[in-house]
């Protein structure tokens, strides 16, 4: 009676664990992944934006109602001189960035060793010596108009404002050096430099 229950116990067994053999494997994948490989796949093209496009989008360029500034009389690269110097040392190099019917404008400057003599307020002898020589920053403030130009900055330890007061005479411009807290107005002039003549 045990045997035959250990036996009927070990057909059930037999019957309920899954068989652990694996069925051999087919050539039909590779050959499909093959078959896949072959296959080309398609790049996608550059998107284009026809929003900002001008070629499909016609408002995608510059307003027909913008108008562009032109340059005035005072845009240019300028030698400046004090005027009554005879050896026509240069005090200064000036860049000046200026729009016809704007008052405002921008401009950089360099200075050389002449302006030392400017800044002391004694004869041009380009001898001097200053912290100044060879100093070159933006201008503070370019104001145009239609009779003068002025053109602002500070090139002192003491923060002093300092200025060119300019108008038109003919092709070149003539006015004042100021540095007011250094009791100076000297009279200069300054000529278009040989690169920006016409």
């Amino acid at each position: 009676m045990l045997l035959s229950s250990m036996a009927a116990c070990c057909i059930t067994l037999a019957a309920c664990v899954p068989s652990t053999a694996v069925a051999p494997q087919t050539e039909a994948r590779p050959q499909a992944t093959a078959a896949a490989q072959s296959q080309s796949v398609p790049i996608a093209a550059p998107i284009t934006d026809p929003i900002t496009n001008p070629i499909t989008d016609p408002g995608a360029g510059p307003d027909a109602a913008t108008v562009e500034s032109s340059p005035d009389r005072y845009h240019g690269n300028w030698r400046v001189v004090a005027a009554d110097d005879l050896n026509d040392a240069a005090l200064m190099m000036v860049s000046i960035q200026s729009s016809a019917g704007e008052a405002q404008g921008s401009g950089d400057y360099v200075l050389l060793q002449p302006f030392c003599d400017a800044l002391a307020d004694a004869p041009i002898t380009g001898t001097s010596e200053c912290e100044a020589i060879g100093l070159g920053a933006a201008f503070d403030r370019v104001t145009a108009g239609p009779e003068r130009i002025v053109l602002a900055f500070h090139p002192t330890a003491d923060g002093a404002e300092h200025r060119l007061e300019l108008h038109r005479d003919g092709a070149k411009l003539v006015g004042d050096y100021v540095a007011e807290a250094n009791g100076v107005r000297r009279a200069v002039a300054a000529e278009r430099t040989p690169d920006d003549r016409p």
